[in-house]
């Protein structure tokens, strides 16, 4: 009887380069030989693939589910004809704790999920079903974040910012080394000033990139009535990015923006395979125009952009007036974007052509992924890592 581990080396190639990666976990279980190789390298079409991890609602918000999503957008576009449709294949992924997530991030393959139980922290390696509990002292979902990096000698690391108004600035600081298992305060200074001016976080090439909006509002005269200067509008808005360097442990530069932004208005951070940046501004409530920029170097002390796509949403087919993108990504070769909102994902092109395709679930947290080799100490919630300073 012939088994798969009979097959010839060249039929063997092309099967193994066709598994998409929502199907692992049933191809590991078919060949012992395939389960090993798998844990090598990375097989399927997984090094192409555009892959996403979501955090779905369920129906009445109590509870999130985890699933992986990958992207196809098929179709053909002429100057005057023609029309995309998104595929999605949504696959709900089991984490073997069977615990309760309601935030996800992710670099180099790995995923930082913070749980119910806001004692722990958990690192996610979905590739190779590996996981890592980390303690920590209890934090707020409010006022917290945990982004994960690695410095240029590929040790990972996991930064805390907390909102501590005992703390100059108001923001305290704490740095998990992967190979210390050691919490530690970070003696450093950045330019957020305000846990509040914090509005998005994406993570590249082992660094994290912040979307800072500051506001700076004007003062009245010592003669005007006091109550006039709460509805005074913010004469200022300054915005920008500032990287966080997990090789230096330190803060860069403020690093420019392509536009100007205003109150009211958005944007939105993603990323092209963990290699460039991605910004989307949606200046929905002055100029009704939606851009999209591409990094051509990012680094922590510097940033250059170009443009993508840029279209006025007036002039786009069922695109509502009020638009808050959740998540985004783009297809550079058919020069188009997806947007989603909510339960609705809108395609866009540079030309005006705009299309609206509902879907069923919603609104979850999304981000890019891209399989990875990195290896896990692993351990389970009772043996969790990490001591406090």
């Amino acid at each position: 009887m012939t088994t798969m581990s009979d097959l010839p080396e060249t039929l063997e190639d092309e099967i193994l380069s066709r598994i998409p990666i929502t199907s692992l976990r049933s191809m590991r279980s078919t060949c012992k030989k395939w389960n090993t190789f798998s844990k090598t390298q990375i097989i399927g079409n997984g090094a192409k693939q555009s892959l996403g991890l979501m955090l779905r609602a369920s129906r009445h918000y109590r509870d999130f589910h985890l699933c992986s999503m990958s992207f196809n957008l098929q179709g053909i576009r002429n100057e005057d004809d023609g029309d995309y449709v998104l595929k999605i294949d949504t696959k709900q992924v089991s984490i073997p704790e069977h615990i309760r997530i309601y935030k996800i991030s992710h670099c180099d393959g790995l995923f930082l999920c913070l749980v119910e139980d806001k004692s722990s922290i958990l690192v996610w390696n979905p590739y190779l079903a590996q996981t890592r509990w980390i303690k920590t002292k209890q934090y707020s979902r409010r006022f917290s974040a945990f982004v994960l990096g690695y410095d240029n000698n590929y040790n990972h690391k996991i930064l805390k910012i907390l909102e501590d108004h005992d703390c100059v600035g108001g923001l305290r600081y704490e740095i998990y080394r992967f190979n210390s298992i050691l919490w530690e305060v970070l003696n450093v200074t950045s330019e957020l000033y305000e846990w509040s001016n914090m509005h998005d976080v994406v993570s590249l090439k082992g660094n994290t990139y912040l979307f800072v909006k500051g506001n700076t509002y004007g003062w009245a005269d010592e003669d005007e009535d006091e109550d006039e200067d709460e509805d005074e509008d913010p004469i200022e808005t300054d915005v920008y990015l500032l990287c966080f360097d997990f090789t230096t442990e330190s803060f860069g530069p403020r690093l420019p923006l392509p536009f100007s932004s205003d109150v009211g208005e958005s944007v939105t951070l993603s990323s092209v395979r963990e290699e460039q940046l991605l910004l989307l501004y949606n200046g929905w409530e002055t100029s009704k125009m939606l851009e999209i920029w591409v990094s051509n170097k990012i680094e922590p002390n510097a940033v250059s952009w170009t443009k993508f796509l840029k279209v006025d949403t007036t002039q786009l087919t069922d695109f509502p007036d009020e638009f808050d993108a959740v998540s985004f990504f783009i297809d550079e070769e058919k020069k188009v974007a997806v947007v989603f909102n909510r339960y609705i994902a809108h395609i866009i092109g540079e030309d005006g052509y705009s299309k609206s395709q509902a879907f069923s679930y919603g609104p979850g947290l999304f981000c890019s992924y891209v399989p990875s080799l990195v290896q896990l100490h692993t351990n389970s919630p009772g043996e969790n890592e990490g001591r406090d300073y």
